[in-house]
């Protein structure tokens, strides 16, 4: 089927037999001039060939000069196909970079999966829903390995008396006798170790005290005996 309205070919339809397939393709009025049925002396297969060369663009060195200049992928090059034409004449990355400034080659947004739905999963979780025995896989001590717990355990009480021995508030006898009963599982937290270190101090102190009084004593009753004899 062809109509020609005001001398150019608005609509070429070509078909097969039993309608097997159909091409249609649309035309613009800028297409192969002035064009009238005396012109036509070739048949109408070759000029949709002739067009579809003059409209179907090759842009491979468009997109990657492009691809270049905007430091991303050819996927990520948008091109503004109402501008084809002009774009196809830019063979210098010089000129991509003017059409980039231009808005006519635009670098596509990556592509992000929203996290909105996983955050309100972790608050949830947070909260301590989503978490019974139907969501657990594995022993308890496949989840969380005992050794893991007992490393971190021994590593805060030891970085506690390492501190406290660096600070000089406790000797290295004691830093010794307290790493000891720590690596024998004596204390489960850094408070009961604090407590015990606070109360250790304390019996070392009343010990000295009463060490002092007795050495006292005892000087003052040489004393008498010698001021008796």
């Amino acid at each position: 089927m062809i109509v020609i309205n005001n001398g150019y070919i608005r609509n070429l339809r070509f078909c097969w037999e039993r309608n097997v397939f159909v091409c249609l393709y649309l035309l613009t009025e800028n297409f192969l001039g002035n064009l009238n049925l005396a012109t036509i002396s070739r048949p109408f297969s070759y000029y949709l060939v002739e067009l579809l060369k003059t409209t179907m663009v090759s842009l491979k060195l468009q997109k990657r000069l492009a691809a270049a200049v905007l430091k991303c992928g050819k996927r990520k090059v948008w091109m503004d196909p109402s501008e084809v034409s002009n774009i196809a004449v830019a063979n210098s990355r010089q000129s991509v970079r003017s059409m980039i400034k231009n808005g006519m080659i635009v670098k596509k947004h990556n592509l992000m999966h929203s996290r909105a739905r996983v955050n309100i999963r972790h608050e949830a979780k947070a909260r301590g829903n989503h978490t019974g025995y139907g969501k657990r896989h594995g022993t308890m001590n496949a989840r969380i390995p005992e050794k893991l717990l007992w490393m971190r355990r021994i590593r805060v009480l030891r970085r506690l008396l390492r501190k406290y021995r660096d600070a000089g508030k406790i000797d290295k006898h004691m830093y010794a006798h307290f790493y000891a009963l720590a690596k024998g599982n004596r204390y489960k937290t850094k408070r009961v170790l604090i407590e015990q270190i606070h109360r250790k101090k304390g019996e070392d102190k009343k010990e000295k005290q009463l060490a002092e009084q007795a050495t006292a004593l005892l000087n003052q009753k040489r004393a008498a005996m010698e001021a008796s004899a």
